[in-house]
């Protein structure tokens, strides 16, 4: 006798999928769950069990040949099935640059270069999306009349694609989210709007890694988000660096790595990192776990070298970036004099105010310095090292 349809009966792969939902870490509940879905002639149960097994370090190399070549019969079989609607995108449109990955059965990465609110709308409705762990977006495409109006999307939103994505359910999952480009070979030209970043952020509330490489980012909000999985936070490119609104959130004590790069400052304007901010930062007691610091565009200059002196916080450092700044050989020396300094692996000072006296202070101390490009101190030059569109 079959239960009532009212009774909330669920079938054995509804359990083990809401465990998965739940604790999309757990293997054993993978390999169940696989063990499942082939019972029931399911081929993802197989592609499960074949990504599960490549993960496992020790076999062989023929081994591991062997589990390759059926993963990729398994993905040119039934690849386009399991991506769905999103495979228009993902499998036809390859000249759009997108990318994605599977990982132990389910789509777990995606790379969007330009973000339509077409595709925007589809991955709103796209439950494939619901293991996602890594979602990268290079910007927001510009539309601006030529899609289909919606509640869902500003009408005068000259890049709409960002708008669609905040009603989506499924991305409760994702650890890694980079919005903007690559900062790689410090190009800091940024075409970003990054004025929805933190609802999108809120929306994934296991976020591990988040990389923010885009202006007009509320970082008022973003600052204040209950994020206790984050280890990583780059925000480049903004205006607004409220250091005591982070410096008080007492959910980022998993924090290790904190990245900033402001926006260049607009003439007449204070840098947005200021000595305050900075003070806050390092005296927090909700960051004890910080090994990378980096806080690039600021006045802070040597007092800020006696504030992270006496707050301690260099026991903990592995990585000290403090370039473009107005740090003079006074400041060098109060670094150099700290006997905690040597806990560092890499003090960037490059593009302050120091001369050969102050280099010299810090390369006795056998730490490794970069101390290129230094400026006059009268030189405010320092505070349009950044994005100045």
């Amino acid at each position: 006798m079959n239960p009532p349809e009212d009774a909330g009966f669920q079938t054995t792969g509804q359990v083990l999928e809401a465990a998965l939902l739940a604790n999309p870490d757990d293997r054993a509940t993978h390999a169940a769950y696989a063990d499942w879905l082939i019972e029931q002639g399911d081929s993802r149960g197989e592609f499960i069990a074949v990504q599960l097994a490549l993960e496992e370090e020790g076999r062989s190399a023929e081994e591991r040949q062997h589990l390759q070549k059926r993963e990729k019969e398994l993905l040119e079989q039934q690849g386009r099935g399991w991506l769905g609607n999103l495979a228009e995108y993902l499998l036809d449109q390859r000249d759009g640059g997108y990318q994605h990955r599977f990982a132990r059965g389910w789509l777990a990465a995606l790379e969007i270069p330009e973000l339509t609110v077409g595709f925007g709308r589809l991955l709103v409705l796209a439950a494939q999306t619901r293991f996602l762990r890594s979602l990268s977006i290079g910007t927001a495409a510009y539309e601006e009349d030529n899609y289909e109006p919606g509640d869902d999307v500003p009408d005068d939103a000259p890049f709409p694609g960002l708008f669609a994505l905040r009603r989506s359910p499924y991305l409760g999952n994702v650890r890694v989210f980079q919005l903007g480009g690559s900062d790689s070979g410090e190009d800091l030209n940024c075409h970003t709007n990054g004025g929805t970043a933190a609802e999108l952020v809120k929306m994934m509330p296991l976020l591990e890694e988040v990389y923010l490489l885009a202006h007009r980012v509320d970082t008022q909000t973003l600052f204040s988000l209950p994020l206790p999985h984050l280890r990583i936070l780059q925000v480049y490119h903004s205006h607004d660096y409220p250091l005591e609104l982070l410096a008080g959130n007492s959910s980022l004590s998993r924090l290790e790595q904190l990245l900033f790069h402001p926006h260049a400052v607009e003439y007449g304007d204070e840098p947005s990192i200021t000595l305050e901010g900075a003070q806050a930062l390092v005296r927090s007691p909700h960051l004890r776990n910080l090994t990378h610091l980096q806080l690039r565009i600021s006045n802070m200059g040597d007092r800020g070298c006696e504030v992270i002196v006496q707050s301690g916080i260099l026991r903990r450092l592995k990585v000290l970036d403090l370039r473009h700044g107005i740090i003079t050989d006074q400041g060098a020396r109060i670094l150099a004099a700290s006997p905690d300094l040597r806990h560092l692996e890499r003090l960037d000072l490059s593009g302050n105010a120091l001369t050969r006296a102050g280099m010299a202070a810090l390369i006795t101390t056998g730490v490794r310095v970069d101390a290129s490009n230094q400026h006059s101190v009268d030189d405010e030059e320092y505070m349009f090292e950044g994005d100045i569109e």
